[in-house]
Parts: C-alpha cells; structure tokens; sequence
C-alpha cells in the first residue's frame, strides 16, 4: 500500500440549509490497481491531477495493488482494476476505469469540485 496526498481537497454534499457545497471532512479515496501496468499508472497520474486542479483541501489517496493484497481487493469486492473507492466520509462511492473524465469521476465519488475550478 502506498499513501500519497493530493495537496488540496474536496467538496461534498450540499447543505441544506443554504444550498451550497459544504467540505467533506477527511476525505479518503482508495486507488486499487493491478500491478505497474501503464493502465494503472494512467489512473493514479489523473486521479492526482484531479484532486490537485479541482479539490480544495488535503486529501488522503491510498493505492492498493490487489496483486500484493488481494485481500484488500475481496474485503472492498474489487472485480475490476483500476477502481476508486470513497473510504471516506461514509458513505462509500467507487469508480471503476482510466478515470479520465473528472466530472464522471468526482460524480460518481459524489464530490463537486472547488468554486475556483469551475
């Protein structure tokens, strides 16, 4: 396993009184990959791209190579690599693929990204 931090953070749910994205406290994405294919490499350099240019405070990205931890892989019912995973706040969202398009990607983790990225 490896931890990493994005150096920015996110944005989640919105509050109901005013309407307006409130932050997501300790936020924790988990990135499970097959080994350091190319695949692999592609979906961590823009999962940490995506948290640097769209997220506002520190997240926590843990890799996981479910080749090492297979474990790992069945405790979170991983049948697809590469995967994201919202550990963090409750609760959990995944994404499975190249993670490419950040808006599907931060859609499907529920989160939104910063007022200054949009």
């Amino acid at each position: 396993m490896c931890f990493s931090e994005c150096g920015r953070a996110v944005i989640g749910a919105l509050d109901t009184d005013t309407q307006r994205p409130r932050l997501v406290p300790n936020l924790h994405l988990k990135l499970f990959v097959a080994g350091d294919s190319p695949r692999s490499r592609e979906a961590a350099a823009n999962l940490m791209r995506m948290c640097a240019e769209l997220l506002d405070e520190p997240t926590q990205v843990e890799t996981v190579d479910v080749l090492l931890d297979p474990d790992a892989a069945d405790e979170y019912r991983i049948l697809t690599t590469p995967t994201v995973v919202r550990d963090g706040p409750a609760p959990r969202r995944r994404v499975t693929g190249d993670l490419r398009d950040a808006a599907q990607v931060l859609a499907a983790l529920a989160l939104y990204p910063s007022s200054r990225s949009a």
